[in-house]
């Protein structure tokens, strides 16, 4: 779901957790403002802000929502913004079983993951088995990149941890890293492999295919 059809609606958890898979690319403010004031972790959709929308949700929802401000076309626009409750409380018809859950945005898994603020603490919670995100600021570039890396190497057999270890290990990346800080002047310090986090509900190996078991 690209830009503007990635709407509110394609970020409820009732929505998201009917897959195995879950690959959110999108901004991510650390202390953007909730519509009640209330400072929290927000992830941006591409749907335009509407009142009338906004009005038919339910209390809980109204209250999970942010208004997210962003640039379209060199036009500023205000978009919905789902933050960590929303998570909660859209996720009202089951869990995420065994899902991998990876956001490529800027803090999408914090130091402090474990803090009730932290989407990466919550998709645990509801069930995902592996989550994968960055501890600070990220080029789009550098996300995407990690993202398709990532996603062959798990989905080629190996398990969440070792597919996470060999992203860190993939030299291509170090050498992508200073070309984005020559060419953009992106003097953020944290641009590296080290900002790239990843987290297991369970201490077993996490598999999304194990080429050493016999199909099922």
């Amino acid at each position: 779901y690209n830009n503007d059809k990635a709407t509110l609606d394609c970020f409820r958890g009732s929505f998201l957790n009917d897959y195995d898979i879950v690959l959110i690319i999108t901004h991510c403010g650390k202390y953007s403002t909730r519509w009640t004031g209330i400072l929290s972790t927000t992830l941006f959709t591409g749907e335009k802000m509407d009142p009338q929308k906004l009005s038919k949700l339910t209390f809980l929802e109204q209250n999970a929502i942010a208004s997210v401000s962003g640039k379209k076309f060199g036009k500023s626009e205000t978009y919905f913004g789902v933050t960590v409750p929303w998570f909660k409380v859209t996720t009202s018809d089951g869990k995420f079983p065994n899902s991998w859950i990876f956001i490529v945005a800027c803090r999408s898994l914090p130091e402090n993951y474990y803090t009730s603020t932290s989407l990466s603490s919550t998709f645990l919670e509801l069930g995902a088995e592996g989550y994968n995100g960055f501890n600070s600021e990220l080029n789009s570039i550098i996300g995407n990149y990690i993202m398709l890396k990532m996603t062959k190497l798990f989905c080629s057999g190996l398990s969440f941890h070792d597919a996470s270890e060999e992203v860190r290990k993939d030299s291509t990346f170090a050498d992508l890293s200073w070309v984005i800080r020559i060419i953009y002047k992106d003097i953020i310090q944290e641009s590296d492999i080290n900002s790239f986090k990843n987290i297991q509900r369970n201490t077993i190996p996490f598999f999304l295919f194990n080429p050493n078991l016999p199909p099922s």
